[in-house]
């Protein structure tokens, strides 16, 4: 790596650590939870999507990510700003000092079947290319939990957009048919 391409890693850091140190002084009893959001972003584990919706990489399973939406993260923590929510509070300070624009495209999502490679029962969710080219994410319908898998193991059943519009033309399908 010359010196150039470290200079932006060193100024990230420098930011994060000093967004860091800003809120332990802000939120004292947080100061844990700050410190292990700042190693999050400093370790690149923290992806803004679209939407409002942020993944964090989990630090005890590798691979599995954390979904939050708005200021709401569905991992178990009993605390209402986990160390999840700080990761996202810091890379989005990070994202505003830094100018970095945010608009990424988003992404086409699928109704999908995953079919993990230790089971041939399929699950079923809502598949998605990463916009960094990380890979694809799954989400397992009725849980928050985002898991990048391998496209190979992906069935994409339709396009949600093109899936919800034609049930909002075709009307309710239950109803016709079963009369209730």
């Amino acid at each position: 790596m010359s010196m150039t391409d470290a200079t932006p890693e060193r100024n990230r850091e420098a930011i994060v650590t000093r967004l860091a140190a800003q809120a332990v002084t802000a939120y004292p009893a947080e100061a844990k939870r700050i410190r292990c959001a700042m190693q999050m972003v400093l370790d690149h584990r923290v992806y803004l999507v679209h939407d409002g919706i942020c993944f964090v990489e989990s630090q005890s399973q590798q691979g599995m990510y954390y979904r939050l939406e708005r200021n709401h993260c569905y991992c178990a923590a009993t605390v209402a700003r986990c160390a999840h929510v700080w990761a996202r509070a810091l890379l989005k300070r990070l994202i505003a000092e830094q100018d970095i624009p945010t608009e990424a495209p988003t992404p086409t999502r699928y109704h999908a079947q995953y079919y993990p490679y230790d089971s041939t029962t399929p699950l079923e969710g809502e598949a998605y290319e990463d916009p960094e080219g990380q890979g694809w994410v799954f989400l397992l319908d009725g849980t928050p939990a985002a898991t990048f898998v391998d496209r190979y193991a992906l069935i994409l059943l339709g396009e949600v957009g093109i899936a919800e519009a034609q049930r909002t033309l075709d009307g309710d399908y239950v109803k016709k048919v079963c009369g209730y």
